[in-house]
């Protein structure tokens, strides 16, 4: 029997909990940061849908094993030294790790857009409707 004080299910509820915190904190940074110095195309969908959060939900579910399994491989690897942090390795390393993410990301967004990946990936209707286009419904 699993009591509530399992230390697996502390870990899921930390991953969990920190993932709803950033869902919070991360638009409200950005949105303090960015305002009026990118300009806004297209049109933006502010309602979520169930689907949208049912990939939401997924995606924070997949969270839990991703984060379970960085601490097994940072805990057993050798290259990985744990000790006393120092300033290189958590307040400078932490910044870094994201720019090189945010890098990489943007990287790989800006080569789906090119041409021939979006005709290649199917149109969806909350793609097309938020392109301005009506979906057309079958036999019509």
């Amino acid at each position: 029997m699993v009591s509530v004080l399992d230390p697996r299910i502390a870990f899921v509820a930390l991953v969990l909990a920190a993932t709803e915190a950033l869902s919070r904190v991360i638009p409200w940074v950005g949105s303090s940061l960015v305002r009026g110095r990118v300009e806004a195309r297209g049109r933006h969908l502010d309602a979520l849908t169930s689907r949208d959060f049912l990939f939401v939900l997924i995606n924070r579910a997949a969270t839990v094993p991703f984060a379970y399994h960085l601490r097994q491989v940072l805990s057993v690897s050798p290259d990985v030294r744990w000790g006393r942090p120092t300033l290189a390795g958590s307040v400078l390393a932490l910044p870094a790790l994201f720019l090189v993410y945010d890098l990489l990301y943007t990287l790989f967004h800006r080569v789906l857009h090119h041409r021939r990946c979006v005709a290649a990936l199917p149109r969806s209707p909350r793609a097309a409707h938020a392109r301005g286009f009506q979906p057309v419904p079958c036999g019509a």
